[in-house]
């Protein structure tokens, strides 16, 4: 500021604080950087669906459709989108448009790539803000590469599709067969005048094959369905599957009035199978070619667990060595090589599908216990 003969007088100025201004510069540098290391491709386009901004996924200098970015900003859609999935788009976009209690949709699509190959991908989408007078004007999405969730899915499917063939064949091609085989025995205890142990050898051999069937189609059949819990009286059920399982002069002892609540038909496989590797791995073992015809004197208890959350199936038989216990739930082990190994992985799996925790200790008597945790009861 000068006076009227040019002498100096001073400064006029205005002062305005743009605290807001910076902090909003930095948060735009913040979200700028987290897009740019974000691995999925960020873009938006008008409301014509023509694209306006693209960042392809971190580290990458091209888009996934291999187009730099320059490129596709302001082509529409359809360069690297089928009519189908365009179509799948706009109705998600019209249905965010008319539900303001939607904020995003998700749909899968396929990008067209520069060399027209076509890859599979998610895309979450959400509106832009609307301008001034309300009106649309486009929209934002994220593009999640999903080729290697869609290969994982065919590899399941086709291992379904082979796993379903294997137990139509061991339904048919095996239990038919062991069928004529039971029968043909039953004929013979009938008709023929033969040494009995002879016969309960082959009726124990038959006996094996049957669960041995029934493990095999279990775990190729199970596709770890949820189960359907309903209040299940445990000590009625396990006095119902000793009735099922060949126990020969072992004692069952149960020592619970619990009511869990369970998928009835599953509790009764897992049940039967802690039984059955109760009573086939006690020190004399059960009937058969080497035997004596008898079965072992080992004790079962079925009781609670000390928590209330949970039950037991524990023996007084020889018990599992420490170092084995972690390897028993495993598909194909068997401590003794007599066994199908598929008993206990089908007790871990029924277990698993209910949100149970199945565990292998040792008894007050010295022998194998097996612990089921986390179990719902009702009335507890």
């Amino acid at each position: 500021m000068y006076k009227r003969q040019g002498q100096y007088r001073g400064v006029a100025g205005v002062v305005r604080d743009i605290t807001a201004r910076t902090e909003r510069k930095r948060e735009l540098e913040e979200y700028e950087t987290i897009v740019e290391t974000i691995p999925d491709e960020v873009y938006t386009l008008d409301a014509a669906g023509r694209v306006t901004k693209i960042v392809p996924p971190s580290n990458d200098e091209l888009t996934t459709t291999g187009y730099s970015p320059a490129e596709l900003v302001g082509e529409h859609v359809s360069l690297f989108m089928d009519e189908a999935d365009i179509a799948t788009g706009e109705a998600e976009i019209a249905a965010l448009l008319a539900d303001p209690d939607r904020d995003h949709a998700s749909f899968e699509m396929e990008t067209i790539t520069r060399d027209g190959t076509r890859r599979p991908h998610e895309n979450h989408i959400a509106i832009l803000p609307p301008d001034e007078d309300g009106r649309f004007q486009g929209t934002v999405g994220v593009l999640r590469d999903i080729t290697d969730r869609k290969e994982r899915e065919r590899e399941l499917k086709a291992q379904n599709e082979r796993l379903e063939r294997f137990a139509s064949i061991v339904s048919h091609d095996l239990r038919n067969p062991l069928n004529v085989a039971q029968g043909r025995l039953a004929e013979a205890r009938r008709t023929c005048d033969c040494d009995e142990t002879h016969l309960e050898e082959v009726a124990w051999a038959h006996d094996r094959m049957g669960v041995l069937i029934e493990n095999i189609l279990t775990i190729a059949r199970d596709r770890d369905p949820q189960p359907d819990p309903e209040p299940i009286d445990l000590a009625a059920i396990v006095d119902d599957c000793w009735d099922h399982v060949d126990t020969g002069t072992a004692a069952l002892r149960v020592d619970t009035d619990a009511v869990v609540r369970a998928d009835r038909a599953r509790l009764k496989q897992l049940l039967e199978n802690l039984l059955r590797n109760a009573v086939d791995h006690s020190d004399v073992g059960p009937a058969g070619p080497d035997g004596d015809g008898g079965r072992s004197g080992v004790t079962i208890t079925v009781g609670d667990l000390a928590g209330g959350d949970g039950f037991y199936v524990a023996d007084d038989g020889p018990g599992i060595p420490p170092d084995e216990r972690e390897r028993v739930f495993e598909s194909g082990y068997s401590s003794d090589g007599d066994g199908t190994g598929l008993g206990l992985a089908i007790v871990e799996r029924i277990a698993a599908a209910h949100g149970w925790t199945a565990t292998a200790t040792e008894s007050a008597a010295g022998g194998a216990r097996f612990e089921l945790a986390d179990v719902d009861s009702v009335g507890r």
